[in-house]
């Protein structure tokens, strides 16, 4: 089944930028001295989710206890309490949220010009 190169651009832009997130990731948790065991540093994964052979999602996979030191819950802090919002080390959003926007832009470039190819198709 073969491709158009515009849509290979798309499945390029995401894969290239998942795979830049992971070392970023653990970056943000050695600054926020989380997982000094170095079991959630292992476990950082990045994954592209692909839809008919377009990439649709990125998705991470890592240990559950570095959500919760995220959220700050644990034993007698419930999300969204006091305590978890005092407790809480956000290593993860910060570190996705800064890096979206470039996303977002190489993939409306991408998809602006495959449209425009699609158009222009006579």
């Amino acid at each position: 089944m073969a491709f158009d190169p515009a849509l290979l651009k798309i499945n390029q832009i995401a894969r290239e930028w998942a795979k830049k997130r992971p070392p970023e990731l653990r970056q943000s948790l050695a600054s926020n001295n989380i997982g000094v065991s170095g079991e959630l540093r292992k476990s950082l994964r990045q994954r592209v989710y692909y839809y008919y052979g377009v990439a649709d999602r990125i998705g991470f996979k890592l240990k559950r206890y570095g959500i919760f030191r995220a959220k700050g819950v644990g034993r007698g802090r419930p999300i969204g309490s006091a305590a978890a919002n005092q407790f809480a080390k956000p290593w993860f959003n910060p570190v996705i949220d800064e890096h979206l926007p470039e996303l977002a832009d190489e993939l409306s470039q991408a998809a602006a010009d495959l449209t425009l190819k699609t158009i222009n198709l006579k």
